[in-house]
């Protein structure tokens, strides 16, 4: 039983480190090149603060713009990259576009992980 628990401890803290590292990461303009940036906060977030021709598709109404969004990439095989301020988010936009069959999306998590070049 106790060798359970710190077997458990120990998955947990590496998920937990593997998790940041993953979604700390910095992303290059190589990384997205060719990409539609799809800026997922919302529109008071846009507003404030966002990476240069990006288009705002909060991710609460983003499947109600899923068409929209569509006619403006030029369809669902076109390269897009999602970005939120922490990376929750995106996530969830890059789950919902690759559900709903856009096959080439890029979550790059926070605004803070991309480093123009």
């Amino acid at each position: 039983m106790k060798n359970n628990f710190i077997w458990i401890a120990v998955a947990v803290i590496v998920f937990l480190f593997l998790k940041n590292v993953m979604t700390n990461r910095e992303i290059s303009d190589q990384d997205i090149e060719g990409a539609i940036l799809i800026d997922v906060r919302t529109p008071g977030e846009y507003k404030s603060r966002t990476l240069p021709d990006a288009h705002n598709f909060p991710v609460q109404t983003l499947e109600q713009e899923l068409e929209r969004l569509e006619k403006i990439i030029g369809g669902k095989d076109a390269k897009i990259a999602v970005f939120c301020v922490s990376g929750g988010r995106s996530g969830r936009a890059a789950s919902l576009l690759g559900k709903n069959g856009f096959s080439n999306v890029i979550d790059i998590g926070s605004i803070n992980n991309y480093q123009k070049n």
